[in-house]
């Protein structure tokens, strides 16, 4: 009876799965989730493209280091989110084929709502978590781009840091592609989070700010987050000024090789859009 009680959604459950998804209803919300989604997948290859040059640029002079980001990364990087976008599509598809079947959406977005999905039965809920289906597509099809890109120029990058070239590097490039070591996944997980706005909360603050939302009056009264924070840290690491100082980048320029080299990108290309929007 008391597990019963307990798996038994209660009015509060309810109020708020009908909240979040009005919140969600709104076509306006839908699209600036796609444009976010496709100006960060922009960013994402610009930063590819531009790390080769900061790492030959940082790799050069009296205390040079090794190489540690290459220009082949690129066209791997536009391979693997070609790929992706077949893989992305069966993945939306999967998310919208719950409205039919009644399954739970599987996005991290509403989880953070602090919503409790299905709360409301029967082809009631289903319209209502309507919205919870159309944002759960949409990022899982830009997951799969990002996800499916970062990880065959993260593999062309440990082919090459290998030493190999020639028919040895393409080998070694597709080996590991079919054999996925747990750290290339991982790696090209946190990218794909990264950059759909995803990312786990870090800091002890938000950690705990996120968890005093499990309470009603304080989930009603900000109702997202960890997606926010998420997108406040994107903006802070890629924009002019904010990008010198964030701990992030501050980090990556101490901690040299290939984070080093990005965190040189996102602030070379900050300052280079800054200075065309004021000229």
């Amino acid at each position: 009876r008391g597990l019963a009680k307990i798996l038994t959604p209660t009015w509060t459950d309810k109020f708020f799965e009908v909240r979040t998804s009005m919140l969600l209803t709104n076509p306006v919300t839908q699209l600036r989730n796609i444009s976010g989604n496709v100006q960060a997948l922009g960013a994402r290859v610009l930063e590819v493209g531009t790390s080769p040059l900061m790492d030959t640029i940082l790799s050069v002079g009296g205390k040079a280091r090794s190489r540690a980001v290459w220009v082949g990364e690129l066209p791997a990087e536009a391979r693997g989110m070609w790929r992706g976008i077949g893989l992305g599509a069966k993945a939306a598809g999967a998310e919208l084929q719950k409205i039919i079947t009644g399954a739970v959406p599987i996005s991290s977005r509403i989880e953070e709502a602090g919503v409790r999905q299905q709360a409301i039965g029967g082809v009631t809920g289903r319209i209502i978590r309507i919205p919870f289906n159309l944002l759960s597509a949409t990022d899982e099809f830009f997951k799969a781009i990002l996800r499916e890109g970062a990880l065959d120029s993260r593999a062309y990058r440990i082919a090459k840091s290998e030493g190999l070239a020639g028919a040895e590097l393409v080998k070694r490039h597709a080996g590991l592609l079919k054999e996925l070591p747990p750290d290339l996944v991982k790696a090209a997980n946190l990218i794909a989070k990264e950059f759909t706005f995803q990312s786990d909360l870090a800091s002890p603050l938000t950690k705990g700010i996120n968890l005093a939302r499990r309470h009603p009056v304080v989930r009603f009264v900000v109702p997202f987050f960890k997606t926010p924070v998420d997108i406040a840290k994107w903006i802070a690491n890629r924009a002019p000024l904010t990008s010198l100082v964030t701990p992030r980048n501050l980090k990556g320029l101490m901690a040299g090789g290939a984070e080093q080299s990005e965190a040189a990108a996102r602030i070379f290309i900050a300052h280079a859009f800054g200075a065309v929007g004021v000229t």
